[in-house]
Protein backbone atom coordinates (compact mmCIF):
# COMPACT_ATOMS: atom_id res chain seq x y z
CA UNK A 1 0.00 0.00 0.00
CA UNK A 2 1.12 3.86 -0.85
CA UNK A 3 2.74 5.44 2.09
CA UNK A 4 1.68 8.63 3.20
CA UNK A 5 4.65 11.77 2.84
CA UNK A 6 4.98 13.96 6.05
CA UNK A 7 8.46 14.77 5.53
CA UNK A 8 7.87 18.87 5.46
CA UNK A 9 6.06 18.60 8.86
CA UNK A 10 9.21 18.40 10.77
CA UNK A 11 12.01 20.71 9.26
CA UNK A 12 15.97 19.16 9.84
CA UNK A 13 18.59 20.60 11.09
CA UNK A 14 22.27 19.70 11.52
CA UNK A 15 23.00 18.09 15.44
CA UNK A 16 26.57 19.85 15.26
CA UNK A 17 25.35 23.35 15.29
CA UNK A 18 25.96 25.29 18.74
CA UNK A 19 25.66 21.46 20.20
CA UNK A 20 28.62 20.71 22.18
CA UNK A 21 26.93 20.84 25.18
CA UNK A 22 23.69 20.06 24.51
CA UNK A 23 21.25 20.11 27.19
CA UNK A 24 23.58 19.06 30.09
CA UNK A 25 20.41 17.80 32.18
CA UNK A 26 18.35 20.94 32.13
CA UNK A 27 15.64 19.89 34.82
CA UNK A 28 13.14 22.62 32.83
CA UNK A 29 12.39 20.74 29.65
CA UNK A 30 8.68 19.78 29.47
CA UNK A 31 7.51 15.95 30.52
CA UNK A 32 4.66 16.06 28.19
CA UNK A 33 3.21 17.54 25.13
CA UNK A 34 -0.21 19.02 24.37
CA UNK A 35 -2.30 19.52 21.41
CA UNK A 36 -1.47 23.44 21.68
CA UNK A 37 2.66 22.52 21.01
CA UNK A 38 1.75 20.48 17.89
CA UNK A 39 -0.19 23.98 16.31
CA UNK A 40 2.50 24.87 13.52
CA UNK A 41 2.65 28.45 14.99
CA UNK A 42 3.14 27.13 18.58
CA UNK A 43 6.86 27.83 20.31
CA UNK A 44 7.21 24.43 20.48
CA UNK A 45 6.62 23.01 17.07
CA UNK A 46 8.58 25.82 15.76
CA UNK A 47 12.37 24.90 17.73
CA UNK A 48 11.13 21.13 16.50
CA UNK A 49 13.44 19.89 14.10
CA UNK A 50 14.70 15.99 12.82
CA UNK A 51 18.58 15.02 12.50
CA UNK A 52 19.87 16.20 9.33
CA UNK A 53 20.22 12.05 8.54
CA UNK A 54 17.10 11.15 9.36
CA UNK A 55 15.04 8.90 7.41
CA UNK A 56 12.43 10.37 5.12
CA UNK A 57 8.86 10.73 7.31
CA UNK A 58 7.30 8.60 4.75
CA UNK A 59 6.69 5.08 6.45
CA UNK A 60 3.07 5.18 7.41
CA UNK A 61 -0.14 4.11 5.06
CA UNK A 62 -2.93 5.93 5.49
CA UNK A 63 -4.67 3.20 8.41
CA UNK A 64 -1.80 3.34 10.08
CA UNK A 65 -1.62 7.06 10.52
CA UNK A 66 -5.02 7.06 11.35
CA UNK A 67 -4.75 4.86 14.03
CA UNK A 68 -1.92 6.39 15.90
CA UNK A 69 -4.08 9.91 15.74
CA UNK A 70 -7.24 7.62 17.26
CA UNK A 71 -5.08 6.33 19.89
CA UNK A 72 -4.32 9.82 21.12
CA UNK A 73 -7.55 10.92 21.39
CA UNK A 74 -9.10 7.87 23.05
CA UNK A 75 -6.31 8.05 26.22
CA UNK A 76 -4.53 4.88 24.89
CA UNK A 77 -1.11 4.25 25.99
CA UNK A 78 1.27 5.32 23.46
CA UNK A 79 5.07 5.23 23.62
CA UNK A 80 7.39 7.93 24.88
CA UNK A 81 8.43 10.39 22.48
CA UNK A 82 12.23 10.75 22.64
CA UNK A 83 13.76 13.98 22.35
CA UNK A 84 17.42 16.10 22.77
CA UNK A 85 17.96 19.59 22.90
CA UNK A 86 21.11 21.45 21.66
CA UNK A 87 23.01 23.87 22.64
CA UNK A 88 20.58 26.69 20.37
CA UNK A 89 17.44 25.67 21.22
CA UNK A 90 16.41 23.76 18.86
CA UNK A 91 14.94 20.56 19.88
CA UNK A 92 15.50 17.04 17.90
CA UNK A 93 13.54 14.62 17.41
CA UNK A 94 15.29 10.91 18.60
CA UNK A 95 12.41 8.65 18.41
CA UNK A 96 8.68 9.13 17.44
CA UNK A 97 9.25 11.55 14.16
CA UNK A 98 6.09 9.40 12.51
CA UNK A 99 3.86 9.92 15.67
CA UNK A 100 4.72 13.68 15.87
CA UNK A 101 4.08 13.66 12.49
CA UNK A 102 0.73 12.35 12.16
CA UNK A 103 -0.60 14.39 14.87
CA UNK A 104 0.58 17.36 13.34
CA UNK A 105 -0.49 16.30 10.20
CA UNK A 106 -4.06 16.04 12.17
CA UNK A 107 -4.19 19.15 13.49
CA UNK A 108 -2.56 21.50 10.95
CA UNK A 109 -4.61 19.55 7.87
CA UNK A 110 -1.50 18.97 6.15
CA UNK A 111 -1.08 15.23 5.02
CA UNK A 112 1.94 16.11 2.59
CA UNK A 113 -0.22 18.92 0.54
CA UNK A 114 -1.58 21.75 3.16
CA UNK A 115 0.56 24.62 3.82
CA UNK A 116 3.64 23.52 5.55
CA UNK A 117 4.01 20.81 2.56
CA UNK A 118 3.42 23.27 -0.30
CA UNK A 119 6.42 25.17 1.24
CA UNK A 120 8.62 23.14 2.16
CA UNK A 121 8.30 21.82 -1.46
CA UNK A 122 8.54 25.12 -3.33
CA UNK A 123 4.54 24.42 -4.31
CA UNK A 124 5.20 21.40 -5.82
CA UNK A 125 4.09 18.30 -4.78
CA UNK A 126 3.40 15.48 -7.18
CA UNK A 127 -0.22 13.94 -8.01
CA UNK A 128 0.44 10.47 -6.27
CA UNK A 129 1.32 12.65 -3.09
CA UNK A 130 -1.39 14.92 -3.38
CA UNK A 131 -3.82 11.62 -4.22
CA UNK A 132 -2.76 9.55 -1.11
CA UNK A 133 -2.85 13.00 1.24
CA UNK A 134 -6.40 13.18 -0.03
CA UNK A 135 -7.15 9.54 0.70
CA UNK A 136 -5.65 10.18 4.23
CA UNK A 137 -7.63 13.15 5.18
CA UNK A 138 -10.84 11.45 4.09
CA UNK A 139 -10.14 8.52 6.28
CA UNK A 140 -9.31 10.49 9.40
CA UNK A 141 -12.28 13.16 8.49
CA UNK A 142 -14.60 9.43 8.78
CA UNK A 143 -13.22 7.81 11.62
CA UNK A 144 -12.58 10.59 14.07
CA UNK A 145 -13.32 13.93 12.79
CA UNK A 146 -11.15 17.03 11.38
CA UNK A 147 -9.65 18.98 14.09
CA UNK A 148 -11.09 21.78 13.05
CA UNK A 149 -14.73 19.91 13.66
CA UNK A 150 -13.10 18.88 17.08
CA UNK A 151 -12.56 21.95 18.09
CA UNK A 152 -15.85 23.61 17.00
CA UNK A 153 -17.37 20.96 19.12
CA UNK A 154 -15.02 22.23 21.80
CA UNK A 155 -16.60 25.58 21.24
CA UNK A 156 -20.01 24.42 20.90
CA UNK A 157 -21.45 20.70 21.83
CA UNK A 158 -24.87 21.72 20.18
CA UNK A 159 -23.07 22.01 16.60
CA UNK A 160 -22.70 18.13 16.24
CA UNK A 161 -25.34 14.70 16.95
CA UNK A 162 -21.88 12.64 17.02
CA UNK A 163 -21.35 11.08 20.21
CA UNK A 164 -18.06 10.21 19.28
CA UNK A 165 -16.44 13.36 18.63
CA UNK A 166 -18.54 15.00 21.57
CA UNK A 167 -16.57 12.59 23.50
CA UNK A 168 -13.67 13.34 21.67
CA UNK A 169 -13.70 17.25 21.91
CA UNK A 170 -14.11 17.20 25.87
CA UNK A 171 -11.47 15.48 26.79
CA UNK A 172 -9.19 17.00 23.90
CA UNK A 173 -7.37 19.37 26.18
CA UNK A 174 -6.32 16.83 28.89
CA UNK A 175 -4.86 14.48 26.62
CA UNK A 176 -0.72 15.16 26.18
CA UNK A 177 2.07 12.81 24.95
CA UNK A 178 4.95 11.29 27.49
CA UNK A 179 8.27 13.01 26.80
CA UNK A 180 12.00 11.48 27.44
CA UNK A 181 15.11 13.43 26.90
CA UNK A 182 18.51 12.58 26.12
CA UNK A 183 21.56 13.84 28.18
CA UNK A 184 24.89 15.02 26.90
CA UNK A 185 26.23 16.51 23.49
CA UNK A 186 25.76 15.91 19.38
CA UNK A 187 27.88 12.33 19.89
CA UNK A 188 25.50 11.15 22.39
CA UNK A 189 22.16 12.03 20.93
CA UNK A 190 23.66 10.46 17.23
CA UNK A 191 24.19 7.63 19.31
CA UNK A 192 20.81 7.30 21.04
CA UNK A 193 19.52 7.82 17.97
CA UNK A 194 21.15 5.17 15.93
CA UNK A 195 20.20 2.31 18.96
CA UNK A 196 17.09 3.31 19.43
CA UNK A 197 15.62 3.52 16.24
CA UNK A 198 17.48 -0.42 14.60
CA UNK A 199 15.21 -1.36 17.25
CA UNK A 200 11.97 0.03 16.78
CA UNK A 201 10.82 0.14 13.23
CA UNK A 202 14.14 -0.47 11.72
CA UNK A 203 16.27 1.76 9.62
CA UNK A 204 16.26 0.37 6.19
CA UNK A 205 19.68 -0.75 5.10
CA UNK A 206 20.00 2.37 2.70
CA UNK A 207 18.88 4.48 5.61
CA UNK A 208 21.59 3.72 7.65
CA UNK A 209 24.16 3.60 4.69
CA UNK A 210 23.24 6.98 3.99
CA UNK A 211 23.52 7.73 8.09
CA UNK A 212 26.69 6.17 8.85
CA UNK A 213 28.26 7.83 5.17
CA UNK A 214 26.80 11.07 4.81
CA UNK A 215 30.10 12.80 4.68
CA UNK A 216 30.52 11.32 1.07
CA UNK A 217 29.58 12.55 -2.08
CA UNK A 218 27.22 9.46 -3.32
CA UNK A 219 24.96 9.81 -0.50
CA UNK A 220 24.42 13.95 -0.67
CA UNK A 221 23.64 12.94 -4.42
CA UNK A 222 21.04 10.04 -3.72
CA UNK A 223 19.23 12.26 -1.51
CA UNK A 224 19.16 14.80 -3.41
CA UNK A 225 17.74 12.66 -6.44
CA UNK A 226 15.38 10.83 -4.14
CA UNK A 227 13.36 14.45 -3.81
CA UNK A 228 14.11 16.22 -7.19
CA UNK A 229 16.08 18.89 -5.85
CA UNK A 230 13.27 19.93 -3.03
CA UNK A 231 12.94 19.41 0.75
CA UNK A 232 15.76 20.00 3.08
CA UNK A 233 19.08 21.38 0.95
CA UNK A 234 21.63 19.14 2.27
CA UNK A 235 24.36 20.97 -0.50
CA UNK A 236 23.25 24.93 1.41
CA UNK A 237 26.63 25.56 2.11
CA UNK A 238 27.64 24.98 -1.95
CA UNK A 239 28.63 27.82 -4.38
CA UNK A 240 25.20 28.97 -5.24
CA UNK A 241 25.23 28.13 -9.48
CA UNK A 242 26.72 24.41 -8.19
CA UNK A 243 23.89 24.24 -6.21
CA UNK A 244 21.38 25.54 -9.12
CA UNK A 245 22.79 22.77 -10.62
CA UNK A 246 22.41 20.20 -8.40
CA UNK A 247 19.01 21.23 -7.64
CA UNK A 248 18.40 20.89 -11.66
CA UNK A 249 20.16 17.56 -12.42
CA UNK A 250 18.85 16.16 -9.23
CA UNK A 251 15.50 16.77 -10.93
CA UNK A 252 16.12 15.11 -14.07
CA UNK A 253 17.29 12.36 -12.91
CA UNK A 254 14.52 11.55 -10.73
CA UNK A 255 11.85 12.24 -13.87
CA UNK A 256 13.87 10.01 -15.37
CA UNK A 257 14.10 6.89 -13.21
CA UNK A 258 10.02 8.07 -11.89
CA UNK A 259 8.17 9.71 -14.29
CA UNK A 260 5.68 12.20 -13.86
CA UNK A 261 2.24 12.28 -12.62
CA UNK A 262 0.07 8.92 -12.47
CA UNK A 263 0.81 6.11 -14.42
CA UNK A 264 -0.75 2.16 -14.70
CA UNK A 265 0.37 -0.83 -15.96
CA UNK A 266 -1.47 -0.70 -18.46
CA UNK A 267 -0.03 2.15 -19.80
CA UNK A 268 3.04 0.29 -20.77
CA UNK A 269 4.25 4.07 -23.01
CA UNK A 270 4.45 5.57 -19.93
CA UNK A 271 5.82 2.99 -16.97
CA UNK A 272 8.94 4.85 -15.18
CA UNK A 273 12.01 2.54 -15.24
CA UNK A 274 12.79 3.12 -11.78
CA UNK A 275 9.11 1.86 -11.02
CA UNK A 276 6.74 3.35 -8.59
CA UNK A 277 8.31 6.29 -6.21
CA UNK A 278 5.76 6.29 -3.47
CA UNK A 279 7.53 3.03 -1.78
CA UNK A 280 9.58 2.62 1.54
CA UNK A 281 11.80 0.74 -1.57
CA UNK A 282 12.63 4.24 -3.18
CA UNK A 283 15.34 5.67 -1.29
CA UNK A 284 17.42 2.47 -1.57
CA UNK A 285 16.88 2.21 -5.85
CA UNK A 286 18.05 5.42 -5.54
CA UNK A 287 21.41 4.61 -3.39
CA UNK A 288 22.00 1.80 -5.98
CA UNK A 289 21.49 3.84 -9.16
CA UNK A 290 24.12 6.36 -8.16
CA UNK A 291 26.51 4.00 -6.63
CA UNK A 292 26.27 1.89 -9.96
CA UNK A 293 26.46 4.91 -12.21
CA UNK A 294 29.56 5.91 -10.11
CA UNK A 295 31.40 2.82 -10.32
CA UNK A 296 31.57 2.76 -6.37
CA UNK A 297 31.68 -0.81 -5.06
CA UNK A 298 32.99 -0.50 -1.95
CA UNK A 299 33.54 2.44 0.46
CA UNK A 300 36.64 3.35 -0.07
CA UNK A 301 36.43 4.14 -3.40
CA UNK A 302 33.98 6.80 -2.26
CA UNK A 303 34.38 11.01 -2.55
CA UNK A 304 34.13 13.01 0.09
CA UNK A 305 31.15 15.37 -0.56
CA UNK A 306 32.61 18.09 -1.81
CA UNK A 307 30.55 20.13 -4.15
CA UNK A 308 32.60 19.16 -7.17
CA UNK A 309 32.37 15.84 -6.59
CA UNK A 310 28.60 15.73 -5.54
CA UNK A 311 27.72 17.23 -8.81
CA UNK A 312 30.02 14.81 -10.69
CA UNK A 313 28.05 12.03 -8.70
CA UNK A 314 24.53 13.64 -9.79
CA UNK A 315 25.91 14.02 -13.84
CA UNK A 316 27.27 10.86 -14.04
CA UNK A 317 23.90 9.02 -12.85
CA UNK A 318 22.04 11.47 -15.25
CA UNK A 319 24.04 10.58 -17.74
CA UNK A 320 23.13 7.12 -17.70
CA UNK A 321 19.63 7.70 -17.46
CA UNK A 322 19.28 9.81 -20.50
CA UNK A 323 21.42 7.06 -22.53
CA UNK A 324 18.65 4.84 -21.28
CA UNK A 325 15.28 6.34 -22.04
CA UNK A 326 15.50 10.01 -22.23
CA UNK A 327 15.00 12.77 -25.64
CA UNK A 328 18.01 13.24 -25.63
CA UNK A 329 19.70 13.21 -29.15
CA UNK A 330 21.96 10.18 -28.24
CA UNK A 331 19.41 8.15 -26.12
CA UNK A 332 18.85 4.53 -26.76
CA UNK A 333 14.96 5.29 -25.82
CA UNK A 334 15.58 1.23 -24.63
CA UNK A 335 11.00 0.44 -23.92
CA UNK A 336 10.18 0.05 -19.96
CA UNK A 337 8.13 -2.14 -20.43
CA UNK A 338 10.43 -4.67 -22.44
CA UNK A 339 13.64 -4.26 -20.23
CA UNK A 340 12.36 -3.34 -16.73
CA UNK A 341 8.80 -4.98 -16.34
CA UNK A 342 6.92 -8.45 -16.63
CA UNK A 343 4.46 -9.25 -18.75
CA UNK A 344 1.75 -8.69 -15.88
CA UNK A 345 3.16 -4.83 -15.13
CA UNK A 346 5.95 -6.03 -12.42
CA UNK A 347 8.81 -3.73 -11.91
CA UNK A 348 12.02 -6.03 -11.68
CA UNK A 349 14.57 -4.28 -10.09
CA UNK A 350 17.41 -6.70 -11.08
CA UNK A 351 16.61 -5.90 -14.95
CA UNK A 352 16.36 -2.13 -13.94
CA UNK A 353 20.22 -2.72 -11.70
CA UNK A 354 22.07 -5.35 -14.67
CA UNK A 355 20.71 -2.36 -17.42
CA UNK A 356 22.48 0.08 -15.41
CA UNK A 357 25.59 -1.95 -15.25
CA UNK A 358 25.36 -2.88 -19.03
CA UNK A 359 25.00 0.76 -20.75
CA UNK A 360 27.79 2.35 -18.33
CA UNK A 361 30.06 -0.06 -19.73
CA UNK A 362 28.95 0.23 -23.29
CA UNK A 363 29.96 3.76 -23.07
CA UNK A 364 33.08 3.20 -21.53
CA UNK A 365 34.14 0.98 -24.04
CA UNK A 366 32.34 3.11 -26.92
CA UNK A 367 30.26 -0.39 -28.05
CA UNK A 368 26.90 1.49 -28.08
CA UNK A 369 27.15 1.03 -31.97
CA UNK A 370 27.87 -2.25 -31.60
CA UNK A 371 24.87 -2.82 -29.08
CA UNK A 372 22.73 -1.23 -31.45
CA UNK A 373 23.47 -3.49 -34.09
CA UNK A 374 22.03 -6.06 -32.29
CA UNK A 375 19.58 -5.00 -30.47
CA UNK A 376 16.72 -6.10 -32.73
CA UNK A 377 17.50 -9.97 -31.22
CA UNK A 378 18.71 -8.92 -27.80
CA UNK A 379 15.23 -7.61 -27.18
CA UNK A 380 13.39 -10.28 -28.53
CA UNK A 381 15.17 -12.70 -26.21
CA UNK A 382 14.68 -10.79 -23.13
CA UNK A 383 11.15 -10.02 -23.73
CA UNK A 384 10.45 -14.11 -23.67
CA UNK A 385 12.18 -14.09 -20.70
Amino acid sequence: MQTVVLDALIPREDFEIASDIGNGGNTRNKTTLSIEDLKYDSFFFAALRKPIFQRETNEWDPKKICAMIESFVDGELIPAIILWRNQSGYIFVIDGAHRLSSLGAWINDDYGDGIVSLKYYENYVSEEQRKIAEKTRKLVNEKIGSFREIMEICRNVNVSTDERKKKIAKNLGALALQLQWVEGNADKAEDSFLKINQLATKISNAELELIQNRNYAYALAARAIVRAGKGYNYWSSFDEEIQKKIIGKSKEANILMFGQGQYTADDINNLPIGGAQISTFTLDVVTQTVKICNGITKLDTAKEASEKEVLKCIENTLKILQFINSKEKFSLGLHPFIYFYSDIGKHKIGSYYGILLFVKDLIEHKKINEFIDIREKFEQIIYQL
